[in-house]
């Protein structure tokens, strides 16, 4: 997954190259086991996460993305973090609520409640 606003920000023509075996890994995306037995998965085709099936991205939202990016990566490197492969959206959504990220995002840019 890119977070620029390039077409695409890695060599995955290259990385193909170089994989010796590719799989389809459903709406994740694909994964390639590279010759030294690494394997890398391409979220979102490679492009960027603000251009993936939509045209843009509004400018107060990057900040949220890119929060919410830090947040879910720190989260993956905590041992024993409970994720398991695939979409988890009622665990990521528990993660994001337990940061305070969403209600901090929305009592500064949300509505305006009268």
């Amino acid at each position: 997954m890119s977070t620029t606003s390039r077409d695409r920000e890695f060599a995955i023509a290259e990385l193909a190259e170089e994989a010796v075996e590719i799989s389809d890994v459903g709406v994740l995306g694909i994964r390639m086991r590279l010759t030294s037995g690494a394997c890398a998965t391409i979220v979102g085709d490679g492009y960027p996460v603000n251009f993936h099936h939509a045209e843009s991205l509004p400018n107060a939202y990057s900040g949220l993305i890119l929060a919410s990016l830090l947040v879910g990566a720190a989260t993956l490197a905590t041992p024993g973090h409970g994720f398991t492969a695939g979409h988890n959206v009622a665990a990521s959504d528990r993660v994001l609520e337990s940061c305070a990220l969403l209600e901090r995002y929305y009592s500064r840019f949300g509505p305006k409640l009268t």
